[in-house]
């Protein structure tokens, strides 16, 4: 959807139908998770041809996040076939093929919400981290707090770092200043900004919010306004003034330029 003049454009029916669009660095290409069955990670030209499949995990593969160089993609493995399932974040070689585990969540005899682990990988802008949703079953009365928190961990795996707990997904600013995030019950639910390292939270946008990311120029946020589920709306909010504009109902926006986002849009 052309964000300047409203145009919506069906993405070639070779892509079309999947979900969790990500752009490569040179705007030529897109990653995506497969809709059917156990999810896989493909990419393939925006014009929808040189379609290849890039993961064969048993375990299922989703969320994928281009490297800054093009050269690999991170993605979450596992979570898909049952609770107990653990997820953990892996990181693909798109050359070699190869994969290496990235974070090392481990399975817990606590019952908690839903499925536990590491998901919703995104790149640091030097390629050097992993910014990642960790979700553990440490606190059963009040899962949202306790459960959830924004993590960075080096892209070699090792020693993670909590940005801000009780948290949603988040993702840095282009330029690696900002960090965008879904604030969960700490600021009431919302949108929040913050520096880089977690501290100077604050909301940007009150209401419930899922998936934000940022465009190209920094200058803006994409998410998905959730208030109303199963109705999900995408909208776009000035960083510098807090305005917020509708754009479409849909979901998981991803910016192609500065002024275009690829949608999932809602079913009919």
């Amino acid at each position: 959807i052309d964000l300047n003049t409203g145009e919506m454009t069906p993405l070639p029916k070779s892509i079309a139908g999947n979900f969790g669009y990500a752009v490569s660095p040179d705007r030529t290409m897109v990653a995506y998770s497969s809709h059917k069955g156990t999810p896989q990670i493909f990419t393939a030209s925006l014009d929808g041809t040189d379609v290849q499949q890039v993961t064969h995990d048993q375990r299922g593969a989703a969320d994928p996040d281009w490297s800054p160089d093009g050269a690999a993609i991170a993605y979450t493995s596992g979570g898909y076939a049952s609770n107990a399932d653990v997820s953990n974040i892996f990181v693909l070689d798109l050359a070699t093929g190869e994969t290496s585990q990235v974070t090392n969540e481990k399975p817990t005899t606590e019952p908690c919400c839903d499925a536990l682990g590491a998901a919703y990988p995104q790149f640091s802008p030097d390629g050097a981290s992993i910014v990642y949703l960790a979700h553990r079953g440490d606190n059963r009365s009040e899962c949202w707090p306790g459960c959830y928190g924004l993590q960075i961990v080096p892209v070699t795996g090792g020693k993670s770092v909590l940005l801000v707990g009780g948290a949603g997904p988040g993702r840095l600013s282009p330029d690696g200043s900002t960090l965008a995030v879904l604030c969960g019950y700490r600021l009431d639910g919302g949108l929040c900004i913050a520096h880089a390292d977690g501290t100077n939270l604050h909301v940007l946008v009150t209401s419930p919010s899922w998936a934000p990311t940022w465009s190209p120029d920094g200058t803006r946020i994409a998410y998905v306004n959730v208030e109303n589920i199963p109705q999900a709306t995408v909208f776009v909010v000035d960083v510098a003034t807090g305005e917020t504009t509708f754009v479409v109902e849909g979901n998981w926006p991803q910016w192609l330029d500065d002024h275009t986002l690829i949608i999932n849009p809602v079913p009919r």
